[in-house]
């Protein structure tokens, strides 16, 4: 069967999964911005920073397992498929873990976005990660993709080994444009999930999967297939054999040091590393190695001190393009939104304080604006919090949620009153085009500054 062809079946069988099982419907979800204050085991609703909706849901105060799970449709339906099939709101699915179910960024048919293996697609998902990651306590990060989804988890997997200890890959197929790496073979666990009788994806893709999956060397492998399934059944959602292969995923993904200093050291050897991961990596490393007893402490240790070393030095490197020209003084210039990209990781940094004092004193100030324009004109759409918004624009360089607030002015823009002025519609539309293009080049200039320096005989500079 042609993947076209799959595609097409799949919309149908998954558009008549998502009406059976559309239990909330999507007005009925609060809209709430994910942090430690959000409601507990409730079904809320936000916006990845591309702007695309996902659902969310916090375990209860006492059951948190550390554990983020991102749950991924298949082609035609929107993002709420995984709530609707999977008891999620009502405890009794994963309710330890932080769940969230986003929306595709590539459209499909009718008003649905699929997920497609690309870096749109690719960059929601990995910016989702991280952005739960800063804001809550998160040691484990799986993927259940269905379907389109599921092909759309082999390769974020391969493409971000990084980010991910796991994936349960259901009713999918392992393509052709799926890299590899090491760090993928001996990191992330697969679980392989398909119905025997699957009239939409054949079982052969499944078996084929783990053959090939298998001979590659992935260490952490296992292939279940539901037998007892109809033609149409078989490729309708299964909670049960899902739930149960992601408590593998819990059993044979456990965190250690050895891992998280191998992680970290991939992350700084990259030619283009991203100072997200960088933080957050070593951070881990730092937390794991300093809990390690094993017989190879010593050496765990020496490795850490050198990971430590070369992240310090990536961060000078920051430092050193920072205060070449201070960021404040050029306010809206391609300086200012790269400080805006790494004020949280140099805040803490004494000499980034020194040097830096007063853009970090400034930027302090501006994130408390930026954050309550960014409430305000979420809640209340009007032209009033618009102009509000846009005045903050103008004024405000420095807040890294500066282009948060930015998508979110083009958002409203999108469903202005019409009597709104044309210039002024076009004014704002181009200034937050503008924050956020220079925040994209910034973004793509930053892993050239943080990537390790070449020696002169052409190897890494250490």
């Amino acid at each position: 069967m042609s993947r076209p062809a799959i595609l097409l079946q799949a919309t149908v069988v998954l558009i008549l999964a998502a009406n059976f099982g559309a239990a909330q419907k999507a007005s009925e979800v609060t809209k709430r911005q994910p942090d430690a204050q959000a409601p507990r085991g409730e079904v809320l609703e936000w916006r990845s920073k591309e702007g695309r909706p996902y659902w969310y849901r916090l375990p209860e105060k006492g059951k948190e397992s550390k554990n983020l799970l991102i749950m991924l449709h298949g082609t035609g339906v929107p993002h709420g498929w995984a709530f609707w099939n999977y008891p999620i709101a009502a405890g009794r699915f994963r309710p330890g873990d932080i769940v969230v179910a986003p929306e595709g960024m590539t459209p499909g048919g009718g008003e649905s976005f699929n997920f497609i293996q690309n870096d749109d697609d690719g960059g929601q998902i990995a910016g989702l990660i991280r952005a739960f990651k800063s804001d809550f306590e998160i040691e484990r990060v799986y993927l259940y993709g269905h379907s389109q989804g599921a092909f759309f988890c082999y390769w974020f997997a391969g493409r971000h080994p990084e980010l991910v200890d796991g994936i349960v890959a259901h009713a999918g197929n392992l393509l052709a444009n799926v890299a590899h790496p090491q760090l993928a073979r001996e990191k992330v666990a697969i679980a392989i999930l398909h119905g025997r009788a699957d009239a939409v994806v054949p079982v052969e893709c499944a078996t084929s999967t783990e053959k090939a999956l298998r001979e590659l060397g992935y260490a952490k492998l296992k292939l279940e297939i539901v037998e007892g399934l109809t033609a149409q059944s078989g490729h309708w959602p299964l909670p049960g054999p899902v739930g149960e292969l992601l408590d593998w995923l819990d059993q044979v993904s456990a965190a250690d040091a050895a891992t998280a200093l191998e992680v970290a050291e991939r992350a700084l050897a990259s030619p283009k590393p991203e100072l997200e991961d960088l933080v957050a990596f070593v951070a881990r490393a730092e937390e794991l190695v300093g809990r390690h007893r094993g017989g190879d402490r010593k050496e765990l240790q020496l490795r850490m001190e050198q990971v430590g070393a070369s992240f310090e030095a990536a961060l000078d490197r920051v430092i050193d393009a920072l205060v070449e020209l201070d960021p404040k003084a050029k306010e809206d210039s391609a300086t200012a939104a790269l400080f805006r990209l790494a004020v949280e990781a140099l805040a803490d940094r004494p000499r980034a304080r020194k040097e830096l004092r007063a853009a970090l004193s400034a930027a302090r100030g501006e994130r408390k604006e930026v954050a309550k324009l960014i409430d305000r004109l979420g809640r209340k759409r009007d032209e009033k919090s618009l102009r509000a918004a846009v005045k903050t624009l103008e004024r405000r360089f420095l807040a890294p949620e500066r282009t948060e607030l930015a998508r979110l002015v083009l958002q409203v823009l999108d469903q202005a009153p019409e009597d709104l002025r044309a210039e002024d519609r076009t004014g704002w539309k181009k200034l937050a085009e503008g924050v956020i293009a220079l925040d994209r080049a910034a973004r793509e200039r930053l892993p050239g500054i943080l990537a390790r320096p070449a020696a002169a005989d052409g190897t890494d500079a250490r």
